[in-house]
């Protein structure tokens, strides 16, 4: 039961991972991501995205107004706002008289979810063949990378789910850290880098996640995107597919005793 309790964090805390990480900024930015490649996809969501959570955190900070609350609304409004700029008045108005119909009783919550699934379900499939156009050309290197990927995550997680506990290291001055920004306070042990921090502040913020399996399963979930990173730029730099792979793949399973060696990679 213990191991299923941890497992179910570390679930936890991928899913507000990638709905944070990747998720948020693409439906935000849709129309401006819309036309471009995987790898500027990829790019712009872990720079723009924490650089966006930095300067809202912490402006809010410095206006002594961080709480809960604001946190919510900002993060949670601004997809709603995006999506409400794309309906037209027309359909948001038929929306609002089929809501109406439902709420007097001349409409059944069947009829009016109905025809949201259809809908739902045409443009699930629509995004399903368009996913599959995109990664037929490269499948054999996807998985590769899918497999190096997993492996990263279990190598990077292991010694997390053998001992529950930060251990040795800085992570409980991070954590009380992280707990001014909960309490409204930035810098609360004087000024430092708050990138972590303001990340942490909004997984738990937003997704209800403990800050204490957030700093305990993050690096090990966080390193795919350093993986994903190396394996974008060598694949930029060598004409081989495979060399790139090979590459990231002989990074995981070297065995290094030396520090310096490992700094040095």
């Amino acid at each position: 039961m213990v191991t299923l309790y941890w497992a179910c964090q570390y679930a936890a805390v991928f899913l507000g991972y990638y709905t944070l990480m990747f998720l948020w900024p693409s439906v935000v930015f849709r129309r401006h991501l819309r036309q471009k490649g995987k790898l500027y996809r990829f790019g712009f969501c872990v720079t723009v995205q924490i650089v966006l959570i930095n300067t809202v955190i912490l402006g809010l900070g410095l206006l002594h107004i961080l709480n809960r609350w604001i946190v919510l609304l900002i993060f949670y409004g601004i997809p709603v706002l995006s999506y409400l700029k794309e309906i037209s008045m027309e359909e948001l108005s038929r929306q609002v008289e089929r809501i109406y119909r439902v709420a007097t009783g001349a409409c059944g919550i069947r009829s009016f979810f109905r025809g949201g699934m259809k809908a739902a379900a045409k443009g699930l499939k629509k995004q399903r063949a368009k996913l599959w156009k995109t990664l037929r050309p490269r499948l054999g290197e996807y998985i590769i990378l899918f497999v190096i990927l997993i492996y990263g995550m279990i190598y990077y997680s292991y010694a997390a789910f053998q001992d529950y506990s930060y251990g040795f290291g800085d992570l409980y001055v991070h954590h009380s850290w992280i707990e001014g920004l909960v309490n409204g306070k930035i810098f609360s042990s004087g000024v430092s880098p708050e990138g972590m921090h303001c990340f942490v502040y909004c997984l738990h913020i937003l997704f209800g996640i403990r800050i204490y399996s957030i700093l305990l399963f993050l690096a090990g979930i966080h390193v795919v995107a350093f993986l994903i990173s190396v394996y974008g730029l060598l694949r930029e730099v060598f004409h081989s597919r495979y060399i790139p792979l090979f590459a990231v793949a002989l990074f995981l399973i070297l065995n290094l005793s030396s520090v310096n060696a490992v700094y040095a990679m």
